[in-house]
């Protein structure tokens, strides 16, 4: 009987501490990570570092993005894809959401893959830097938006 006393005593305080958390995202002041999604869309006046313009935006999957922040170098992946169906893709691409760390980010850098092909890398097709200052500032709990102008083929100029 002292036994099963013991064991319900340990099975309720075993319970009471694992229901109370640190990790409680409800509250915007503990929570130090926010997000960014790109907002891909087509320019036709800079120079790039290496590649050719894009034929067509849609032809872009994946952007790999340098950062800096706080001095140091972050590459991360990103998928994109079109919210306007084929017709809207040619003219802006959206990345899917990325979780960082509250603070100030510069873009230094960027590569954009096209379709992956069985038993091959995915093609690179254009690798470049922003023209102009691309910081953004992450805040906790909040997506930024965040524009990026790519080199696209202008068509019907």
């Amino acid at each position: 009987m002292k036994c099963l006393m013991w064991m319900i005593l340990a099975s309720i305080s075993l319970f009471t501490m694992n229901s109370c958390s640190d990790e409680d995202e409800g509250n915007p002041a503990e929570n130090p990570y926010g997000y960014i999604q790109l907002k891909l869309y087509k320019q036709t006046s800079r120079a790039l570092m290496e590649g050719d313009a894009l034929n067509r935006l849609d032809e872009a999957r994946k952007i790999e993005l340098s950062l800096i922040h706080k001095g140091k170098s972050i590459k991360q992946s990103l998928n994109l894809y079109s919210t306007g169906g084929v017709e809207g893709s040619e003219f802006m691409l959206t990345s899917e959401n990325l979780k960082l760390a509250t603070g100030e980010y510069q873009i230094v850098g960027y590569v954009i893959y096209g379709a992956y092909k069985e038993g091959t890398m995915a093609e690179i097709l254009q690798v470049g830097s922003p023209d102009e200052n691309r910081s953004f500032s992450i805040t906790s709990n909040h997506i930024t938006v965040h524009p990026l102008p790519i080199e696209c083929v202008a068509y019907g100029s």
